[in-house]
């Protein structure tokens, strides 16, 4: 399976581990990025998911309003094709190979008519959508109204493989996102069956039989009893064991059935722009006990400053990445990349590439980063590297926009 990592909420893809690879700390290099550029009627391209399958093969999605649906490489980001898709955005991908992939959509209303306005028109709904022909076409797997809130109701995709997959589906009573259930298929979305009902965050599905979620009690994202918790299964979700308590954990990641990681954040000091507290955790025996590794931020203050940190994802049991960005605030300053070739324990970072929110890695050496440009367009910009990211190019996505 090839891994990407979708910041927001989150999160990666993918199993199978390669050897260890030797630390090394290059100083990475960056191709000139191709000159921000517009569409006709001025939109921006602004990207809502990405996954590299391979070193050739990969596939990108653009926001509602921003004139991509998905568009599709075979050449390494080369050149691209635009593909139709049935629903107004795809907001996360799963591809299996450079053919069966899983999609989360967004069908809204059209005709102008927004989600919430009284109308005749049918509501608008989250679905999940399953192509196995390279995103040439799409059927629908699952779909959910929207709840009174008009947001979307289905994040957090997992899949495996063409038959099973996990989403997290939304409470539509809720004004907010406020309660989950997560859902899971066997049968490649014929049928759906609930797995976990109660506040759900962040999931990971490693193989039909194992998998870990971090599941909120009355406080939500936060430390304590009532906080937040790892659970993990070992029975395809049937039952549920809590590993990492009280803990409020935004990212999960796991590169086999046994070494997984888990990231924890304080949301008491964060900004728009920066969150400071984090705490990265790291399980070698599938949740059993657990291993502090401190603070990724700490080890790289000097060298990229402030910013939140989306990650991490790990394509073999050392090499990971976790991008840096600066939100949805105003702050000044680069973001960048963290890099790490020890299984987390120790991290370095590269101001360039820079402001990185989106990242997927078809394996140790071949990896996608994404940010936008922050000096004006606000458009999405991917670079490309097939050396584990020592060095980097930027690809053109001007025929997307």
């Amino acid at each position: 399976m090839r891994r990407s990592l979708f910041a927001a909420i989150f999160f990666v893809v993918a199993c199978g581990v390669p050897g260890a690879i030797p630390p090394s700390s290059p100083v990475p290099s960056v191709s000139p990025a191709p000159s921000p550029s517009s569409s006709p009627d001025g939109r921006s391209l602004s990207l809502a998911a990405m996954q590299r399958v391979s070193a050739t093969a990969g596939f990108v999605s653009g926001w509602t309003g921003t004139g991509l649906g998905l568009a599709r490489t075979l050449d390494g980001g080369a050149t691209w094709k635009k593909l139709t898709i049935p629903v107004s955005h795809l907001s996360e991908l799963r591809f299996i190979d450079a053919n069966v992939g899983w999609a989360i959509g967004f069908a809204d209303r059209g005709q102008q008519v927004g989600c919430l306005q009284a109308s005749s028109a049918p509501p608008c709904r989250s679905v999940v959508l399953r192509t196995d022909d390279g995103g040439l076409t799409w059927r629908e797997v699952l779909s959910v109204p929207v709840g009174q809130g008009g947001g979307e109701m289905i994040h957090s995709l997992q899949a495996i493989d063409a038959a099973y997959a996990w989403v997290v589906v939304g409470d539509q009573s809720c004004p907010a996102f406020c309660g989950s259930e997560l859902r899971g298929t066997t049968d490649g979305g014929t049928t759906w069956r609930t797995l976990y009902q109660g506040r759900v965050g962040p999931v990971r599905l490693a193989s039909p039989r194992y998998g870990w979620i971090a599941a909120y009690g009355p406080s939500g994202i936060d430390y304590g009893a009532d906080g937040g918790n790892v659970l993990v299964t070992s029975n395809g979700g049937a039952t549920w064991s809590a590993t990492l308590r009280g803990q409020p954990i935004i990212a999960l990641e796991a590169t086999d059935l046994q070494l997984v990681w888990a990231l924890a954040r304080d949301g008491a000091y964060c900004t728009a722009s920066n969150c400071e507290k984090y705490e990265l955790f790291r399980s070698d025996d599938a949740g059993a006990t657990w291993k502090s590794l401190g603070n990724p931020k700490n080890q790289v203050a000097s060298a990229c400053g402030g910013g939140q940190l989306a990650g991490p994802l790990f394509a073999s049991a050392a090499r990971g990445w976790m991008g840096l960005n600066l939100g949805a605030g105003g702050a000044e300053g680069t973001g960048g990349l963290l890099s790490s070739d020890d299984g987390g324990a120790t991290w370095r970072c590269a101001k360039v590439p820079a402001n990185v929110a989106l990242l997927s890695a078809a394996d140790p050496d071949h990896v996608w980063v994404e940010g936008d440009d922050r000096t004006g367009s606000g458009a999405s910009q991917i670079q490309s590297s097939d050396d584990g990211g020592r060095t980097w190019r930027a690809l053109d996505l001007g025929s997307l926009r």
